[in-house]
């Protein structure tokens, strides 16, 4: 595998936090427990699971909340799971490296932003920045003239047809892009 920066891997997951309003702590502690086990098998590619063993570190007690939560990692492009085909063998689990969650990430984040807005039809248009590669969208209301936008890096509010710009450090997201 890879040579792993666990600070630099761990900090950019807990940026995907933010973005995904559907992590409950289980998923959290579930994810950490994960981590553990990855870290103590040196940042194998792959490594084998045990249910009980994991959700005694997660303090998961339900064998369902357990299942829904894996499943659900899986959905979110954060972990490759398979399953033991019986009792008796060990299941394997893969983490996605941060780079790969980059990328995916990036990706979502512009299907999301070229979708209609409902509420008068407007194009959000998303378009890669040269200097630095991320993405942005901005889109502007016909009827006042004012504009909202979303720049990766960066938050826009409209306040009285005035722009606050609240500034978050682009470097929260490009820090963890750069090579490890």
């Amino acid at each position: 595998m890879k040579n792993i920066n666990y600070i630099k891997h761990l900090n950019f997951w807990f940026e995907l936090l933010k973005d995904n309003p559907a992590v409950k702590p289980t998923h959290v502690s579930l994810y950490i427990a994960l981590f553990q086990q990855w870290n103590l098998n040196h940042f194998t590619e792959t490594f084998i699971i045990n249910r009980p063993e994991l959700m005694s570190l997660s303090k998961i007690g339900s064998k369902t909340t357990y299942s829904k939560c894996l499943q659900e990692m899986v959905d979110w492009g954060w972990i490759v799971y398979t399953p033991s085909t019986s009792s008796y063998s060990n299941s394997v689990m893969k983490i996605i490296y941060t780079l790969d969650i980059i990328e995916r990430h990036k990706k979502i984040k512009k299907a999301k932003s070229d979708t209609s807005s409902p509420k008068n039809g407007t194009v959000h248009q998303s378009t890669t920045c040269p200097e630095s590669g991320t993405l942005e969208e901005v889109s502007t209301c016909p009827e006042s003239g004012t504009s909202r936008g979303l720049v990766v890096g960066h938050i826009y509010k409209t306040i009285n047809n005035k722009q606050k710009h609240i500034n978050i450090n682009n470097s929260t997201i490009s820090k963890y892009d750069e090579a490890l």
